[in-house]
């Protein structure tokens, strides 16, 4: 059982002269992809799929079956590193273009967006006046329009309360009872309205609202449930890598695995 139809160690590519398909410049560029993914494809995928399957049937069972599976996970990882560096090869000129070109528009956009906050601090501060103005103008409306209230609810009250008064004055004179009027019923005053404005509008059609946001602090982190802490896996290991064999919390302890080189 043998991958080395796979591998050509003094070819190029790492792969047998029949496997070997050829990428030239002109076809992969920084707009083919697609055909980029077609023809590495071609070049790779028969022969993994058929090492899959001879990897998968491999049975360790003594040394010499183990010597064919350590040959076979070489010539493996051969190909892995055939392959990166194709991979490499085919995205080296496009990872630069892009590259290239997101550094410098990086520039417009860092200022574009230092624009932008500057801007919205100066709006929203603004907003918040107008609608706290508004919220203001609201509230002093309904305070005017409950005082009117209490006071015509007063005048009507001390209107009937005279009439009441002027009847029970006349009963005791012996005088004609006039007949009952009906109670006098103050208005019913309405506090004008005073919009507060949600949405803002230029001239030009741009349009700006304030939106609320549910958002958070740390105020105290030993209160904070586990399940939302975050284990920082980079400082663990290497912490663990410079000597630390002793964290609250965390079992530090050796593994084992098998590492090929091919």
């Amino acid at each position: 059982m043998d991958f080395m139809a796979a591998i050509n160690e003094e070819g190029a590519t790492g792969l047998s002269p029949s496997l070997a398909v050829p990428v030239p410049p002109q076809v992969v560029g920084i707009n083919d992809s697609v055909q980029a993914c077609r023809v590495l494809k071609q070049m790779y995928l028969p022969e993994i799929e058929r090492m899959r399957a001879l990897a998968i049937a491999h049975i360790v069972t003594d040394e010499a079956s183990q010597n064919e599976a350590i040959t076979m996970a070489g010539q493996a990882k051969k190909l892995t590193t055939a392959i990166e560096k194709k991979r490499k090869e085919v995205i080296e000129a496009p990872g630069e273009f892009v590259k290239t070109v997101n550094n410098f528009v990086k520039v417009f956009k860092d200022t574009l967006d230092e624009i932008d906050r500057k801007l919205k601090a100066g709006i929203q501060a603004h907003i918040t006046r107008v609608q706290m103005q508004q919220r203001e103008a609201q509230e002093r409306a309904r305070i005017e329009a409950a005082k009117t209230q209490r006071e015509l609810d007063a005048r009507a009250a001390a209107l009937n309360a005279q009439r009441e008064a002027e009847a029970r004055k006349a009963v005791a004179n012996g005088e004609p009872v006039k007949p009952i009027e009906e109670e006098v019923l103050p208005p019913i005053v309405v506090a004008p309205v005073v919009p507060v404005q949600k949405v803002f509008r230029s001239e030009t059609g741009s349009s700006v609202h304030l939106r609320k946001d549910w958002v958070w602090d740390i105020l105290d982190i030993s209160l904070i449930p586990g399940k939302y802490h975050i284990i920082d896996k980079v400082a663990v290991n290497q912490a663990v890598k410079s000597g630390i064999r002793e964290i609250p919390g965390i079992r530090i302890y050796e593994s084992e695995s098998a590492i090929i080189k091919a």
